[in-house]
């Protein structure tokens, strides 16, 4: 679990803080792991699509790419948002050449998801803002057993 996230300078992190806390304290029922939690089917997330769960008070996106399984908390540092209903997408990245150069851009492997609110956009297996490496959305690691999709925290 990447406990990253981005501040804007207000009181946002102490919230951000203890809704991490807050996820942190599922425990399973199972017998399991007391750190993993069972959010979903694998079926519920088919290639291309996504689901938001609810983890003890904390909306996680479960978002299918290609086959690979990437869960992110859905709260843009920004304004909050809900990021995981943004669109996914390879990221953009850029080279500047220097002064007078235009922008080298270029799309990676590397699935990306935008904001839809104001297009802030992140590296789904970091959480890592793709222009400003100080902003970020907390991810978590993502295990599949049998048909279950289960979330480590």
């Amino acid at each position: 679990m990447s406990n990253e996230v981005g501040t804007d300078g207000g009181d946002a992190g102490a919230e951000e803080d203890q809704a991490r806390a807050d996820a942190g304290d599922v425990t399973r029922t199972d017998g399991g792991d007391a750190n993993r939690v069972l959010v979903c089917d694998v079926a519920d997330v088919p290639d291309g699509e996504r689901v938001i769960v609810d983890v003890k008070g904390v909306e996680v996106g479960v978002i299918n790419v290609d086959g690979e399984l990437f869960a992110v908390r859905n709260a843009c540092p920004h304004r909050y948002g809900p990021v995981c209903e943004g669109k996914v997408t390879n990221a953009l990245v850029g080279t500047w050449p220097g002064v007078g150069q235009r922008l080298e851009e270029s799309m990676t492997g590397d699935p990306a998801i935008a904001c839809p609110w104001h297009g802030w956009e992140f590296d789904l297996a970091t959480g890592v803002h793709l222009g400003d490496a100080d902003y970020s959305v907390a991810t978590y690691d993502v295990v599949v057993e049998g048909d279950g999709v289960y979330l480590e925290l």
